[in-house]
């Protein structure tokens, strides 16, 4: 009964298992681009025998399904309308604190921002896009290798992905757990040059991997930020105390942080 309409149960489980398997080619693609940055092979015929497959942790896998959600949202056109609830409010902040302190001669002629918790790299584009010298900063190799694929070798064709395919619950129906969307919505290289074409101008762009409050609490970084905007990171924090003071240690005096997200 249950390999019949209107359940169908044995095509539903072939289409969630194709659909998985459209993903995987994403996953290998951010995969090879990755042990590529650190200089590895996945050939254990040449010196390197580690087997990439099947050694996953329950963690690896919730960061792996929390980051295929992560490109629908920040990189698909179906996410705009997320992405534009907290970065139009952002936007908006660091215009107005831009046009306070325009009479400031200390101020650089394009403001440079840090955003900590950059996640896969959309709000950083979207802000050099504005266009501010931004610098983006994650701890999470599962959100670097991501960002970095689709920042710089996602090329220029969109690839299919099935944000929710391993999602059984809280789905109103099968169609909406087999929806397809394409990323990215738009290529970064190809923005870049569009601009660049056009005459308009376009932020330096920049990543750090790393701990936020190790690597920003220290004399280098002292003063060296126009802003700093968080989004969906304080919640993260041990101590927030000790994010708080890494963020005044960034930042230049009489300018800005901007905060979108929960506290917890």
């Amino acid at each position: 009964m249950l390999a019949e309409p209107p359940f169908c149960l044995l095509k539903n489980l072939s289409d969630v298992d194709d659909a998985i398997d459209c993903n995987a080619e994403i996953a290998d693609a951010i995969l090879l681009c990755g042990l590529q940055a650190f200089g590895l092979s996945r050939d254990p015929e040449i010196g390197q025998p580690q087997n990439w497959q099947g050694c996953a942790s329950a963690g690896d896998v919730d960061s792996a399904h929390a980051t295929i959600r992560q490109l629908y949202r920040d990189w698909s056109a179906e996410g705009a309308r997320e992405r534009e609830a907290c970065y139009d409010f952002i936007l908006g902040q660091l215009r107005a604190s831009s046009s306070k302190q325009a009479t400031s001669t200390e101020k650089p002629s394009r403001p440079k921002i840090l955003v900590p918790g950059a996640g896969l790299a959309r709000l950083v584009f979207e802000l050099c896009r504005a266009p501010y010298d931004v610098e983006g900063n994650e701890i999470s190799y599962h959100q670097l290798l991501a960002s970095s694929w689709i920042l710089n070798h996602a090329g220029a064709t969109p690839h299919a992905l099935y944000p929710f395919a391993t999602q059984f619950t809280n789905l109103r129906s099968r169609k909406q757990q087999l929806r397809k969307v394409m990323i990215p919505d738009v290529q970064p290289a190809e923005g870049m040059k569009q601009a660049s074409a056009s005459g308009e101008e376009f932020g330096m762009m920049g990543m750090t991997a790393g701990d936020f409050v190790v690597l920003y609490g220290g004399e280098e970084y002292k003063a060296m930020f126009d802003a700093v905007v968080t989004m969906f990171f304080i919640d993260t924090a041990p101590d927030l105390i000790r994010y708080i003071d890494t963020v005044r240690n960034c930042l230049r005096p009489n300018c800005v942080w901007i905060n979108v997200g929960p506290l917890l």
